[in-house]
């Protein structure tokens, strides 16, 4: 079955190739950004059922005898620490294609104001959203998607919850494999393909104010969730 998916590979080789072209060339060798016929009813249904999807996780505590770069085992974890979901961002191809930004879908721990008040860090609600999200779709675009599915199902196999529905994995940087490059980071790629790039943030300091619960800190954290999707994860699928 044909998914429709563009040909990210040509277009990052074409835009390393225009810069060489020879100036008494006529034939303009750049990838246009990808446009589906949406005139056909099955474009439009895969359209629907494929979701741009990325997600936030919190830190881990530990006990560590020093900084720097060292390995640290699973009995030097404070009790009870585990990396849980902080936010979540989506949205279909058929939204963001027809609504841009306003085609993106969010949703935070902080959202949910009891169970954020007892614990900040219970990321059932995320949960659940997503798990509908992942239910619905037949196609799942992220970059380095194997982080991103990896900690969403193994949340669900923690919690005890079946999984979802199968559905099909396009990773926009699995798909660069075998092409050299600066950088294949999701920021990088969008600044040099499209001129757009990832929200800022302060650093891990973002990180460690969610672990405390500072509802302002997640505000934060769903805002640079959502600079993931439309902006740079689906322009430069597209």
């Amino acid at each position: 079955q044909v998914l429709y998916i563009p040909r990210l590979i040509l277009k990052l080789a074409s835009r390393s190739l225009s810069n060489v072209r020879e100036s008494n060339m006529t034939t303009n060798i750049e990838m246009p950004e990808f446009i589906p016929n949406t005139d056909r009813n099955h474009v439009d249904s895969v359209m629907r059922r494929t979701t741009f999807i990325d997600i936030e996780t919190s830190l881990v505590e530990a006990y560590t005898f020093r900084t720097g770069q060292q390995f640290i085992g699973i009995d030097q974890l404070k009790e009870d620490s585990q990396t849980k979901l902080l936010t979540a961002a989506w949205g279909t191809w058929h939204d963001l294609y027809y609504y841009g930004e306003n085609g993106v879908e969010s949703v935070s721990n902080h959202h949910r104001k009891g169970a954020f008040k007892k614990d900040p860090l219970d990321d059932t609600y995320v949960l659940r959203k997503l798990w509908d999200v992942l239910d619905q779709s037949d196609v799942i675009v992220a970059h380095n998607a194997a982080f991103d599915r990896g900690w969403i199902e193994g949340r669900f196999m923690d919690l005890g919850w079946k999984q979802p529905s199968k559905y099909y994995v396009y990773c926009t940087f699995r798909t660069l494999h075998g092409l050299n490059g600066v950088s294949k980071k999701l920021d990088y790629l969008s600044q040099k393909l499209i001129g757009t790039e990832k929200v800022k943030h302060e650093g891990v300091g973002l990180w460690i104010r969610c672990s405390q619960g500072d509802v302002s800190a997640f505000e934060e954290m769903e805002e640079y969730n959502i600079g993931d999707i439309y902006n740079t994860l689906y322009k430069v699928y597209m």
